[in-house]
């Protein structure tokens, strides 16, 4: 089986007051450039949020929660 590559993408930890989201954007040959960001969870941050994401171009995410998100 071929392994999956991805070279733009998002992980998030969702929290009950905040979600970190760290965006990793590279070629599959090289390290990736990371950024996270934290938002609180409220309409308008995480509104911020997906505008930040669909600005680099983000197509792929994935969650992590301890909660029933």
């Amino acid at each position: 089986m071929i392994a999956a590559v991805i070279e733009r993408c998002a992980g998030s930890d969702v929290g009950k007051k905040t979600i970190s989201v760290c965006l990793m954007i590279g070629p599959a040959d090289q390290d990736p450039q990371t950024e996270i960001r934290t938002y609180d969870m409220m309409n308008a941050e995480l509104e911020r949020l997906r505008q930040w994401l669909v600005s680099e171009r983000c197509a792929h995410a994935v969650l992590e929660s301890t909660g029933s998100y």
